[in-house]
């Protein structure tokens, strides 16, 4: 094989010249420098010969200063070392990614030096690189810093250092070096990255920032499908395709005539002497195979001339695709192996695929295309529905090959995995002999479906898929115009696709209910309290009552000194500031990948056990300071009468254990009485009902006459928990949270408190003699 062949098939191991002398421009040409670009292709698209063969035509020009720089041969010694789970931090891997990051800066620094250094000379190389290493505490010297880093970065993966320097902020040592290029050598800097998809998430996320808007450079990035990315990892909020850089796609999209003839092209400048006639007729074939992968194309063709001689074209050309197929089957097979019998899956596929097709005889005779009917689509979602983590790690595995691509109505996003995923024909070709050489663009789409996946899966193997956990953002909507609060926007963004986020929206209908039962399946809550709305309190007492775990958060930290005192004194997060945001979003992360004990969640509010049983002879009267006289004047004669027992409470704000002895007493009582004041006592009134409200059913037993051992279930009916809600002042009005169950929340005032409250007691009552039990 010529050198030709050698640097498409691997064009890592050869120089920019050499590549870009016997390298053949696709049809839709290269990017060019005037602003930033993503080169997205799967294995073997020709990624890296792009890269170069930029690198080798700009360098020619003397306004430009590209620097080619290969990521992974910097980062390769550390990599490894640094866990992709967020939560997994470890002072070890704190050390691995200090060690990434200034990897990764002296790899920016060293490429810029030698590309200077070839293109204007040592001394103003020297000239351009000196600012960006004194800023990263470096040696001014190129070549000792390269060393200072390389031995570092040795002592601290063999443990001899316990700790790496401060690591630069890689976005920053690229405005340097590109200001520096400007105003030294006259010249726009093009930093070149190549693989950067082979960089760990922490260090994943300043890589991609380097696509930001830059006044002192460029920046060209190429990676694989944006599984083969680090997860998690985050797309700058600036950093929009579009308008910050533009997205540039290596992908079977773009099939078609030209394509066709650009494979041509390159099959014509490869020395395959005897066989090159024949191969050309067979373009239209290989390019509906193999396409966008040349490095696939080139080796067929290899394989295809290497056997000739010893038989004849026809059956060298089947045995070169054979082999080649079987290597993609063998790939997806070890992906599928952890979680479902991957031959079945292939039989599945090649069966719809021909059943999708009009007849066999029409794919043979050319009236159906191979790339028509191969174009079968995994939907993503439904793969992480069947088993979500080795989904996750097929879809990885599989785009890494270029066995899977994503398809064009899946954008393109850095921190997702596509929802839309289309199968290799080349996986198709064992069930097509004698495939013509024409091919045609009619398409035929369809889906895998969960149904048709589960036979599929091994018999008591299939792990049980869980689902997503689940996140509710108490922030109340009532005047929400159609955009998302900042808390909920920012929180969906940085858990999509690893945490459900939910939220209450402003809708018709019985909203309690709505918003009450979306609360109800989620795993946690999140509570802004930086804005006093009523509503957000009663969501809170509804998450206590359900016992999930409560994050307290606010808009910035002047909001802390303003929340009440039975609040302050808790953890309070505010979320003003993107690293703020960022830091709730991995604590978010935390609490959900673990289930919290009743005793961690309220170990905050103090040492009282507040798990207790509900008792529905135990009234429960809470009232501020000012209204205590009038309400106990009222109710307590009532209470008494009938042999319930009543428990008093003051609020009182200025208590920090205020909110744990509501709790109790809301969690004790069968029945609540709430006097609100218009206050801030207010909000601990709400919290009390509304952990009442969603406090579980109660069930007692009793045994049956007949039969001793028999036991009757009794339930503690939703219309015996009452909270009765007594307004001093008329205008004061109730969240909708709460009087959307007028059965179970009853507004009264003083001169109603005595026949409603007397009508629940005598409900109670009678229950309690159902049930067996004594009043008192």
């Amino acid at each position: 094989m010529g050198a030709f062949e050698q640097i498409h098939h691997d064009a890592g191991r050869y120089s920019p010249a050499a590549a870009a002398e016997r390298y053949v421009l696709p049809p839709t040409g290269m990017p060019s420098p005037d602003q930033n670009y993503l080169i997205i292709g799967p294995r073997g698209a020709g990624k890296t010969i792009m890269l170069k063969t930029m690198f080798s035509r700009w360098s020619a020009r003397g306004d430009l200063l590209p620097a080619y720089i290969e990521l992974d041969r910097w980062i390769q010694g550390c990599a490894s070392e640094v866990g992709r789970e967020e939560e997994s931090v470890t002072p070890r891997v704190r050390v691995m990614t200090d060690c990434l990051r200034l990897a990764t800066a002296m790899g920016l620094i060293h490429g810029v030096a030698k590309a200077a250094e070839a293109l204007i000379g040592q001394d103003l190389a020297t000239q351009i690189v000196v600012p960006a290493l004194q800023y990263s505490n470096l040696s001014t010297n190129v070549e000792e810093a390269v060393g200072s880093v390389r031995k570092t970065i040795r002592r601290c993966i063999t443990g001899s250092d316990s700790g790496a320097p401060e690591p630069p902020h890689i976005p920053a040592v690229a405005e340097i070096l590109g200001e520096q290029a400007r105003a030294v050598g006259g010249r726009e800097l093009v930093l070149l990255v190549d693989q950067i998809d082979q960089a760990p998430s922490r260090v994943f996320g300043p890589v991609i920032s380097l696509l930001r808007r830059h006044t002192h450079c460029i920046a060209i990035l190429a990676t694989r499908p944006c599984p083969t990315a680090p997860q998690p990892a985050f797309l700058p909020g600036d950093c929009v395709a579009g308008d910050s850089y533009q997205a540039w796609n290596l992908d079977r999209e773009s099939l078609g005539d030209p394509w066709q003839r650009f494979l041509g092209e390159v099959l014509a400048k490869l020395p395959l002497d005897g066989v090159q006639s024949r191969l050309q007729e067979s373009v239209g074939v290989l390019a509906n195979l193999t396409w966008p992968s040349l490095r696939s194309a080139i080796r067929i063709a290899k394989a295809t001339a290497r056997m000739a001689p010893a038989s004849s074209f026809d059956v060298a050309w089947q045995q070169a695709l054979a082999d080649e197929a079987a290597s993609h089957e063998n790939l997806v097979e070890s992906a599928l192996s952890a979680w479902c019998d991957p031959h079945a899956v292939l039989r599945d596929w090649r069966k719809r695929a021909v059943k999708n097709a009009e007849a066999p005889e029409d794919i043979r005779s050319g009236k159906v295309s191979i790339r028509a009917f191969t174009r079968l689509k995994l939907q993503a979602d439904v793969l992480f529905e069947v088993a979500p983590t080795p989904a996750s790690r097929l879809i990885r595995v599989a785009l890494q090959a270029g066995v899977l691509s994503p398809t064009r109505d899946a954008p393109y996003v850095l921190d997702h995995i596509p929802r839309r995923l289309e199968v290799s024909p080349l996986l198709f070709y064992p069930i097509l002999p004698g495939v013509p050489t024409t091919a045609r663009t009619t398409q035929a789409v369809w889906d895998t479906t969960k149904e048709q996946l589960k036979p599929l899966m091994r018999a008591g193997f299939a792990p049980k898929a869980p689902r997503l956990k689940r996140l509710f953002v108490s922030h109340w909507m009532s005047d929400w115009g159609g955009d998302s609060p900042e808390l909920f926007a920012s929180l969906s963004n940085a858990l999509h696709g690893v945490i459900d986020v939910r939220t209450g929206a402003s809708v018709d209908g019985n909203l309690s209910t709505t918003i009450l039962s979306q609360l109800k399946e989620c795993d946690a809550v999140v509570c802004d309290f930086g804005t006093p709305r009523r509503e957000v309190y009663v969501e809170y007492g509804w998450a206590i009552g359900n016992e999930m775990p409560v994050l307290h958060v606010v808009v910035d930290e002047d909001c802390i000194e303003r929340l009440p005192h039975w609040l302050a004194h808790l953890t309070v997060r505010p979320y003003g500031r993107e690293t703020e945001r960022e830091a709730l979003a991995a604590r978010v992360r935390a609490l959900l990948s673990r289930r919290l004990s009743t005793e961690e969640q309220f170990k905050s509010l103090g040492p009282t056990t507040l798990r207790r049983t509900p008792e529905p002879n135990v009234v429960s009267v809470l009232t501020s300071a000012e209204t205590e006289k009038s309400v106990l004047q009222r109710c307590r004669p009532l209470i008494e009468e009938h042999g319930f027992v009543m428990r008093h409470l003051v609020i009182n704000s200025n208590d920090p254990g205020m909110l744990a002895q509501t709790i109790l007493a809301a969690r004790c009582a069968g029945s609540l009485v709430i006097a609100l004041d218009g206050s801030e006592h207010d909000y601990l009134g709400l919290v009390a009902a509304a952990i009442l409200h969603a406090r579980p059913s109660m069930r007692t037993t009793k045994a049956a006459r007949t039969r001793p051992k028999a036991r009757k279930k009794v339930q503690y009916s939703t219309k015996l928990r009452t909270v009765f809600v007594l307004p001093t002042e008329p205008s004061l009005g109730l969240p909708k949270l709460l009087t959307g169950h007028p059965r179970t929340v009853v507004t009264a005032d003083y001169s109603e408190l005595r026949t409603k409250l007397g009508l629940r007691i005598a409900e109670l009552s009678k229950w309690l003699r159902a049930a067996g039990r004594k009043t008192t």
